[in-house]
């Protein structure tokens, strides 16, 4: 699965969100899942991971029975914060409102594609964040690569 590409979307009145078709389809639900997990991000970004997924890397994480105050907090952050959203037969999701409210989502977004998984922005902010990173994207790449 690889997730790509950007798609100016709209939260309906009733909060719903329509994934793609072209992000749809680019999922195998046999081994991503048919539904999602929505979580809050620190950067006021929501992102959505199809649900098997979000699993497996649930699964991953090292288990131990003592954790750190800092793991403990992120857990607790992380999924005290986060949703599971099953689609309809149109392929929407529905958000929490308390999701829209703490990411502080407008009702037109931006839905682009991360990789493995979502994001949704406000369009304002994502529109804001293309144009302060886009001109180091050269830099930031080759950092990136070389590490």
């Amino acid at each position: 699965m690889i997730l790509a590409g950007q798609h100016e979307c709209v939260i309906d009145a009733k909060n719903r969100l329509s994934i793609p078709s072209k992000l749809r389809d680019q999922l195998d639900p046999e081994m991503d899942g048919q539904g999602y997990f929505v979580v809050l991000e620190s950067e006021l970004i929501l992102s959505i991971y199809p649900d098997r997924y979000f699993q497996r890397l649930v699964e991953q994480r090292p288990s131990s029975l003592t954790h750190s105050e800092d793991r403990r907090t992120f857990d607790r952050v992380r999924f005290g914060l986060s949703s599971p959203a099953e689609p309809d037969k149109q392929g929407r999701i529905l958000l929490p409102e308390w999701l829209i409210r703490r990411a502080k989502l407008g009702k037109k977004v931006i839905l682009t594609g991360a990789g493995d998984h979502m994001e949704l922005w406000d369009q304002p902010r994502w529109e804001a964040f293309v144009e302060q990173n886009l001109p180091r994207l050269g830099e930031i790449s080759s950092r990136v690569l070389d590490s």
